[in-house]
């Protein structure tokens, strides 16, 4: 059902609707060095940041944000959800991003998946603290780019790595859709100092420019009938002309739409691309993401 795809790069397959995930900008930017992240995470205070009482989904936290070069930063906290295995830890941890219509209850089924593999997950969201409410439309996609939100990426490190529960040096990234993009952007090199993780997973969206890529090891999962900016292709394409060296993996599956891991997703359309669960390729593409995670994340 998966195979992971290698060979030479492919030519540009002509023009395509525009994916929310889709930076807006390939600009080049500087670096700034980890020690500035964790300085900024440590402004509010030298204990760990506060955790509101759990609800049914998840604890509430809040996430100072952070500057990072490139990126147009949140100007209000990061409002997130957290979730943890029972136990003192340390444990590894995974950040979750959100698709381009923001925080679902998807995404709790997701990192309580997470919780039950040995991870911690936290969920920030990306849009309410912006002012915004999706940029899922053509017309929004520039107000918040893949490119912005790895700004968000390296707010939750921070804030991960100043929890006594958490092992500070391994925290990965996991995103679905424009989250997917961000994830796979966060996976450059010029993230790989500042923001320091250990694996990148992206979901449909798409992986952007190889020559970009860093030591972040990307693992990207697509439906070949997703056309919401064609990720099973771009991924494709983007595995054949990475750089040398660098830690790529693709699985894409025939006949599946955008949102394939959506479990109680209803089919429907969005911008006028198909959303459909598929039981057969969420299932496959779960044991991909755990192995990956797994082999990157060990201690």
């Amino acid at each position: 059902m998966t195979r992971p795809r290698t060979g030479r790069p492919i030519g540009d397959k002509g023009s395509r609707r525009a994916h929310p995930d889709i930076a807006a900008r390939e600009d080049t930017i500087q670096p700034i060095h980890f020690a500035l992240l964790l300085a900024a995470s440590l402004l509010a205070g030298c204990t760990a940041p506060p955790i509101a009482p759990r609800d049914a989904n998840g604890d509430a936290v809040e996430i100072p944000p952070v500057p990072l070069a490139g990126s147009r930063v949140s100007p209000q906290p990061l409002q997130a959800l957290y979730e943890k295995p029972d136990g003192p830890g340390p444990f590894p941890a995974v950040i979750v991003m959100h698709g381009c219509g923001g925080r679902s209850n998807r995404l709790i089924t997701w990192a309580r998946r997470l919780n039950r593999w040995g991870y911690a997950a936290i969920i920030p969201d990306s849009l309410k603290p912006r002012g915004l409410s999706s940029v899922c439309a053509p017309m929004s996609q520039s107000a918040l780019t893949p490119q912005d939100r790895v700004a968000d990426i390296a707010a939750a490190a921070a804030w991960l790595r100043a929890r006594p529960e958490i092992d500070a040096t391994r925290i990965a990234v996991l995103g679905q859709s424009h989250g997917g993009s961000t994830a796979a952007t966060a996976a450059r090199r010029i993230y790989d100092d500042p923001i320091h993780l250990r694996a990148a997973i992206d979901y449909y969206g798409r992986c952007g420019s190889p020559m970009l890529q860093g030591a972040t090891p990307l693992l990207a999962l697509a439906g070949e009938a997703d056309d919401w900016g064609n990720p099973a292709l771009d991924c494709e394409a983007f595995g054949r002309a990475v750089n040398p060296g660098s830690v790529f993996e693709v699985h894409t599956y025939p006949g599946v739409h955008h949102g394939f891991d959506s479990e109680g997703m209803a089919p429907t359309t969005s911008n006028g691309h198909v959303l459909r669960y598929d039981h057969d390729a969420a299932e496959d593409s779960f044991v991909h993401v755990r192995a990956f995670l797994d082999r990157f994340m060990k201690p």
